[in-house]
């Protein structure tokens, strides 16, 4: 019996299940839990260890968006809400208009308290308690990029409960010019929401190790998409690619435990994985607590977690290959050796970060690699022409087949785990930036010091 390896196909029929016969998959939505659902069923049907964790979200529902300029010249423009942002009244909010151009600091000054702020990509989180405390009427984000529809996009919760919300709506490039080629001086917005209680959920297959089983690699990819928005590329891609290496490695076998895992809720602030990091946080501490702990014998369970390997955006015909490492540089190395070696081409970064769920297991200590394909059409992320059209079958298995080819020689079959269990400083000092700077707490809070 020949021993299978990656098939694009296979990927890209799962793919075509997620994005198209399921479609949206916002975070708490019926569309979220259908595709959770799915991917239990074929983590069973493959032989893993399956559960399913749920956990309480708010689920966002958007009942109504519209922005009207009111002169000299008077037209409507398409726009998008920004999720969990504020309502405007039930007859709207009309303002003075105020182009801040990209809301630099130099930008935000008391004249523009209480106008309709329009700015270039949106206002920056660094800079949003201050934005805040100038109380503007509205906020109108522009798309940086031509041709592109408005992108869905969501305010933290973390940042709402601190500094407050007002309503704020995304446009493409060409209403915001044609704002201000036209000199519209006034406009008027009005949204309509709803925030429901629900649940996410983080679906994870294991398969247990027949040699260094103590030794875990979490193979991951989000689930959920945003709001409208199919999420073919973003990231129904990645889940089809983490669904196949479950197939290959299930029928192959590993030496050491490979737990994929399926987040929940990434597109609104990395909840699934920042709970998974939590919990392996928290229960680390408690059993280096216990009395019979020894630090020289013993492993917790978080110090098992030797490697993280997330996808996210995968399977674009035109675009190129990176991968983020957030670990020793033997780690980075790896990967630019095994490209040379046997292609494709992939452009290994050692000193970055990219926003997806593996940045909740670094800020853990738990080294990663996030691999995607970016790039060509992946500038439509999180609009309505994210589908299923600019991706193909040949280029998930591109991707596919050298993760399953590194799983193999570095995770499954390798004698010894080759890489150490270390995060340079740099890449720990972003990581720490990262969820400080949006407000998220991940560590448990340390002991305070004995007094003398």
């Amino acid at each position: 019996m020949s021993v299978p390896t990656f098939d694009g196909n296979k990927a890209f029929a799962h793919l075509r299940a997620l994005a198209q016969e399921i479609g949206p998959r916002p975070a708490g939505s019926e569309g979220e839990r259908q595709a959770g659902r799915y991917l239990a069923d074929r983590f069973r049907e493959i032989g893993l260890d399956t559960r399913v964790d749920a956990f309480p979200i708010a689920r966002h529902s958007q009942t109504k968006s519209e922005l009207e300029a009111l002169g000299p010249s008077s037209f409507r423009i398409q726009c998008i809400p920004q999720l969990y942002a504020a309502d405007t009244p039930e007859k709207g909010v009309e303002g003075e208009l105020a182009f801040l151009e990209t809301a630099d600091p130099q930008y935000l000054q008391e004249h523009h308290r209480d106008k309709v702020w329009l700015i270039l990509g949106g206002l920056p989180l660094s800079l949003y308690g201050k934005a805040m405390a100038l109380r503007p009427r509205a906020i109108i984000a522009v798309e940086n990029e031509l041709w592109v529809l408005p992108k869905t996009s969501h305010l933290r919760l973390t940042y709402r409960e601190r500094y407050g919300s007002v309503p704020t709506v995304r446009i493409a490039f060409e209403d915001g010019l044609r704002l201000l080629k036209q000199g519209v001086k006034r406009v008027r917005i009005e949204t309509r929401s709803e925030e429901i209680p629900s649940e996410s959920c983080n679906v994870i297959g294991e398969l247990p190790g027949r040699g260094d089983g103590e030794e875990v690699a979490v193979v991951c990819a989000h689930l959920d998409s945003v709001l409208g928005v199919t999420g073919a590329g973003d990231n129904a891609s990645g889940v089809s690619i983490l669904i196949e290496l479950a197939r290959v490695f299930a029928a192959r076998g590993s030496r050491r435990t490979l737990r994929f895992a399926a987040f929940g809720s990434e597109e609104i602030g990395l909840r699934g994985s920042v709970r998974y990091a939590r919990e392996l946080a928290l229960q680390d501490k408690e059993e280096r607590a216990r009395p019979e702990f020894h630090e020289a014998f013993d492993r917790t369970a978080l110090a098992r977690h030797r490697l993280c390997v997330n996808l996210d955006m995968h399977g674009v015909t035109l675009g190129r290959n990176r991968a983020t490492c957030m670990g020793p540089a033997d780690l980075t190395a790896a990967i630019r050796l095994l490209a040379a070696e046997m292609g494709p081409a992939f452009e290994a970064i050692q000193e970055g970060i990219f926003s997806s769920d593996g940045m909740s297991l670094a800020a853990v200590g738990v080294p990663g690699v996030a691999f995607a394909r970016t790039g060509g059409s992946s500038v439509v992320t999180h609009s309505g022409a994210d589908t299923i059209e600019y991706l193909d079958a040949d280029h998930l298995a591109m991707t596919g087949r050298f993760i399953e080819i590194f799983l193999r020689r570095h995770v499954a079959d390798a004698l010894l785990f080759p890489f150490a269990r270390e995060i340079p400083a740099a890449i720990v000092q972003k990581t720490r930036e990262y969820f400080r700077e949006r407000l998220v707490e991940i560590l448990p809070p340390a002991e305070p010091a004995p007094k003398p």
